[in-house]
């Protein structure tokens, strides 16, 4: 066994100096996709491991400063594509699920989709149409906000266009298009 484990590691030195050599991949820092290639080939990463959406995970979702663990979100996002479920036994029971139609996690934001065919819930009016949702850390949790939840948009595009409003200074009251921001805190 270890004998396989210093092979690897033999090899994977030797690709990674002869591609340094060869002028392909460059190890001074200057190039960021060629440090995520010698990092993929030193470390077993691929470069779309760093494309996961930053808000992947399952999530206790809270209105503003509110405390009431009724609503379960789970996100799932991956190379600009995914979902975005909402589970509560709050406002009488619900259940939401939205298509993740892109992102940006440098820019903080996603924006969803609500399903074409059967929406994103009974009676939803919206089917098909896009929203943009803007999203920053503080701490250990994120706050998150849509855009444009009164004013949904027709395509992928028009919905990337959509300016941010947003004001970040007390998300727990006020900023979000007249609202409080919604957060997210992850479940342990």
């Amino acid at each position: 066994m270890k004998t396989n484990a210093h092979y690897a590691l033999v090899v994977t030195m030797a690709v990674t100096l002869f591609c340094a050599q060869c002028g392909d991949i460059s190890l001074s820092g200057t190039n960021e996709s060629n440090d995520d290639q010698v990092l993929g080939l030193t470390t077993g990463l691929t470069l779309s491991d760093s494309q996961d959406l930053t808000l992947n995970g399952s999530w206790n979702s809270f209105t503003g400063n509110g405390t009431s663990t009724d609503t379960i979100t789970t996100i799932i996002g991956r190379e600009g594509s995914g979902i975005w479920l909402d589970d509560s036994s709050g406002f009488g029971g619900y259940t939401s699920r939205y298509l993740i139609a892109g992102y940006s996690n440098s820019e903080g934001y996603v924006i969803t989709q609500n399903p074409p065919n059967n929406g994103a819930y009974t009676g939803d009016a919206n089917k098909g149409k896009y929203f943009k949702i803007v999203f920053f850390a503080d701490g250990q949790k994120y706050w998150h906000c849509t855009l444009n939840g009164t004013a949904p948009a027709d395509s992928l595009e028009a919905a990337k266009a959509i300016t941010d409003t947003s004001d970040r200074s007390d998300p727990g009251t006020t900023g979000c298009v007249g609202f409080s921001w919604s957060r997210l805190e992850l479940r342990s």
